[in-house]
């Protein structure tokens, strides 16, 4: 089968040849699994695997990446590293059968094998169930000693991450009628954007080498337990400027002031806050719209298809009204 047809399917059907790959891969480690279970299925399947020996895993299949195997050493090389400082909790990527940390798993939905990591399992709850500035002022502290580490480690032969210094972060541009359900004017509009973008990374990237970033720190990829913050999914990591993390974070957080000052409070608390001018940085915020709008656009997961349209109209009503404003927001009026 083409990997298309797995777009065709329903979301059942999605989960069940989700399942079916999972207990696949998991015959490529040391373990018994008594349940597996799919706790996300959107740019990636993850899925909580519960051992006879009690022991729990957190089983991640790439389905919608576009990650190179040297994009994907890179991120297990990162988490096992830090894994081991005593400022940070990730979840260590465990060995294969073979002992690597990557195994493959194939299947008749995708032309290709699938990259398949079995993390460790973090306990605790989302930050995202629970927002609060504690939590958020962890977040900025954490971020600070990702930043602290790249700054001095060094990622291992046969690892390369992508570099974050164009528009589009590696990532196919769908910015187009075939991808979008939107009018041509919209399209163009979008186009605009992304053309102006260019023109501000440009200018904050000049002069930068960058280093290894997170780029997808948002409340959604952290878990809290008895007070402490631990952080997952390194997946779309990249070489990037540290103010780049901070405006991918602040899209998430935006209208929400307390939130995005604690974030700044609790980096600041360990590093000096990365420096730009106030419009570029709402031009790094607002172009975390963009490059979610085109890799959701190419997504195969049945649920976000059926989401694009809507998802898709008011990305550019939010853009507009940054145009508009100079200030980006999730909040618009009628």
């Amino acid at each position: 089968m083409a990997a298309a047809e797995f777009s065709d399917l329903s979301v059942r059907q999605q989960r069940a040849a989700l399942l079916a790959i999972a207990q696949k891969a998991l015959e490529g480690y040391e373990l018994r699994a008594e349940r597996v279970r799919l706790i996300n299925s959107g740019f990636n399947a993850t899925f909580r695997v519960d051992t006879d020996k009690g022991e729990k895993f957190a089983l991640r299949i790439n389905i919608n990446s576009h990650r190179t195997p040297a994009n994907v050493r890179a991120e297990v090389a990162w988490t096992e590293a830090l894994s081991r400082e005593e400022t940070l909790t990730v979840a260590r990527p465990q060995r294969t059968l073979e002992g690597g940390l990557i195994g493959e798993v194939t299947s008749e939905y995708f032309t290709s094998p699938r990259p398949v990591v079995l993390y460790s399992w973090l306990g605790g709850r989302d930050v995202c169930d629970e927002e609060t500035p504690e939590k958020l002022w962890a977040t900025g502290v954490a971020m600070a000693h990702l930043h602290e580490h790249t700054r001095q480690w060094v990622l291992p032969a046969r690892a390369s991450a992508p570099r974050l210094d164009n528009p589009l972060w590696g990532a196919v541009n769908r910015l187009d009628d075939h991808h979008l359900p939107l009018p041509p004017a919209d399209i163009a509009f979008l186009r605009s954007i992304l053309d102006q973008s260019t023109t501000v990374i440009n200018r904050v990237w000049k002069g930068s080498e960058g280093q290894l970033i997170h780029a997808d720190l948002h409340t959604g990829n952290m878990k809290w337990y008895r007070g402490r913050l631990a952080i997952l999914d390194f997946d779309d990591c990249g070489v990037g400027l540290p103010v780049q993390d901070v405006a991918v974070a602040t899209y998430y957080l935006r209208d929400n002031q307390e939130y995005e000052s604690a974030l700044r409070e609790g980096y600041g608390s360990v590093a000096a806050l990365p420096s730009v001018s106030t419009d570029d940085f709402e031009w790094l915020v607002a172009h975390r719209n963009v490059l979610l709008l085109t890799e959701v656009a190419g997504w195969v997961t049945a649920e976000f298809k059926a989401i694009l349209p809507k998802y898709a109209a008011a990305s550019v009503r939010k853009l507009r009204a940054f145009l508009e404003t100079g200030h980006f927001s999730h909040e618009l009026s009628d």
